[in-house]
């Protein structure tokens, strides 16, 4: 077997020194990981002050399990990843907390479970041949891979989730999270120091765009949903629209927050990498 050196692509970091409030805001409207300094991936556990808050950047094991598991009441979300998160994935999981988290993580259990991954791979492959096919003809041209890579994240979710082709909704959705991920997810000073309840300047944008997003999230399900049904799971949809304990359906809400969730995570992963890698 022939080695293979592969390319290292190295994340931007901001240097070996932890970054001024001000330049650290600036940094994370354009990267979030250009932002902090080595130490953030190095130690263990890093304190700093930022605008007058302390700011705990945590790699050590025992204390993510502290935080996260053990002792999880005894903290929230800051107001910032509230303002931000919310308009595009409402109170799923990401936002959930305490008894409502739990709840949601039991009835999406089964999404995760290892006997779901055949199906969810039969829907991967099947997108991941049709883009290999297209780089294929494409070989003797210039390929705009971040382009590509998006609506491969998009459609892989469609199919996943809903046996759809996106071929309708991507366009749209694609559009939809470019806003706003380039316009109205870049923290700004007050995004960071004004309490949750009272609007940051661009807070009645976000608004305006979840109404938006939450409409193009019903009409996928609705066009899912009208598509005829069988006994066995299909796709993510058929997993998470039930309680796995009661059985009883998950209100529409709740189930558009999940999906939204889904979809936004795997867009932006994504984008993040392919973002790095440029």
């Amino acid at each position: 077997m022939t080695d293979i050196s592969l390319p290292r692509f190295p994340p931007p970091l901001a240097g070996a020194d932890i970054l001024p409030p001000r330049e650290f805001a600036a940094r994370m409207r354009q990267n979030v990981l250009a932002a902090f300094s080595e130490r953030a991936f190095e130690e263990e556990v890093l304190s700093r002050r930022l605008f007058g808050r302390e700011q705990l950047t945590l790699n050590r094991p025992a204390a993510i399990r502290h935080v996260l598991i053990d002792n999880a009441e005894n903290y929230r979300r800051t107001a910032a990843t509230v303002r931000l998160l919310y308009p595009i994935v409402g109170r799923g999981l990401f936002l959930a907390e305490g008894e409502d988290w739990r709840e949601q993580r039991r009835s999406v259990a089964p999404s995760f479970a290892p006997r779901t991954l055949p199906l969810l791979a039969r829907h991967v492959a099947g997108v991941a041949d049709e883009l290999a096919a297209d780089l294929a003809a494409a070989a003797d041209g210039e390929v705009d891979l971040l382009d590509r890579m998006h609506r491969l994240a998009i459609e892989v979710a469609g199919r996943a989730m809903f046996s759809l082709d996106m071929d309708v909704f991507a366009p749209r959705m694609r559009a939809m999270l470019h806003d706003y991920g380039e316009r109205l997810a870049q923290p700004s000073v007050l995004d960071i120091l004004l309490p949750a309840w009272l609007p940051a300047p661009h807070d009645v944008a976000r608004w305006r765009f979840r109404r938006h997003w939450l409409g193009l999230i019903s009409d996928i399900i609705a066009a899912r949903q009208a598509k005829a049904t069988s006994d066995a799971p299909r796709d993510l949809l058929d997993l998470m629209a039930s309680d796995p304990e009661t059985g009883r359906p998950v209100p529409r809400r709740r189930l558009s927050d999940q999906v939204a969730t889904m979809i936004a995570a795997g867009h932006a992963t994504t984008a993040v990498r392919w973002r790095c890698m440029a």
